[in-house]
């Protein structure tokens, strides 16, 4: 059975940060943080088109060094502290003027995912149509849920078992579309097992952890540097 190739993967990246300044270009490995999210997109399986969205020339020009991610200038009002990821998502979406069948979401500021687990639900996801949302019990964020049986249930406040983290966001494009929301009730459950595969890099201490850990763990950075390596087919020629 061929898979037909129908997911959009949004890579949303403004320019101002309050809590860490510019840190989406922040150097990270010789690199700019941007550069690891979206080395990674054009290695996922079942990706039509690759968008970076941003306010900054500075950081769209890091999408013109590969040849398969389109560049959306986004307007100064969604590039706010306040602007919710949903709205970002719904400007790339009418610019797009397409439908597909999935919207994938990367954020730079997570940059540690695993090749294998994105090919393996990408994949899955064109077969089923769920949503698919990774959580952990380990790193806290504003968006609470339960868990019941894998699936995901959003609640306001009490009887939290689980996080939503940033490191995959898989969504049905009519599902999203109907609830205009990242956090659909329901959604399937993708447990990171590896508490760096949800790490997100929002402060300095932050930056400062993830760079003391590789430094230490010689495993973890030759797999992370491993399945980051651009291959020459895939830089763009100027």
């Amino acid at each position: 059975m061929i898979i037909k190739k129908n997911i959009l993967c949004i890579v949303p990246a403004r320019k101002n940060s309050i809590r860490l300044k510019n840190k989406n270009i922040k150097t990270f490995f010789k690199k700019p943080l941007i550069f690891w999210t979206l080395n990674f997109a054009i290695k996922i399986n079942f990706i039509s088109k690759i968008v970076l969205t941003s306010d900054s020339k500075e950081i769209l020009n890091h999408g013109k060094f590969f040849k398969k991610i389109k560049m959306h200038r986004r307007s100064k009002k969604l590039a706010l502290g306040s602007t919710l990821m949903e709205d970002v998502v719904m400007d790339v979406i009418e610019k797009e003027k397409n439908q597909y069948a999935g919207i994938l979401i990367l954020q730079p500021t997570t940059p540690f995912r695993d090749i294998k687990k994105f090919n393996f639900y990408t994949k899955r996801f064109l077969k089923t149509k769920k949503n698919y949302i990774s959580v952990s019990q380990k790193i806290r964020s504003k968006y609470l849920c339960k868990m019941n049986k894998k699936k995901v249930y959003f609640v306001k406040k009490n009887g939290v078992n689980c996080y939503q983290d940033g490191s995959l966001i898989l969504l049905n494009y009519k599902d999203f579309l109907k609830n205009k929301n990242l956090e659909i009730e329901g959604s399937t459950a993708v447990e990171m097992k590896n508490k760096f595969e949800s790490f997100d890099i929002d402060y300095n201490k932050d930056f400062r952890k993830v760079l003391r850990f590789f430094k230490s763990n010689y495993k973890f950075r030759e797999y992370f540097l491993n399945n980051n390596i651009v291959k020459k087919n895939e830089q763009k020629t100027h």
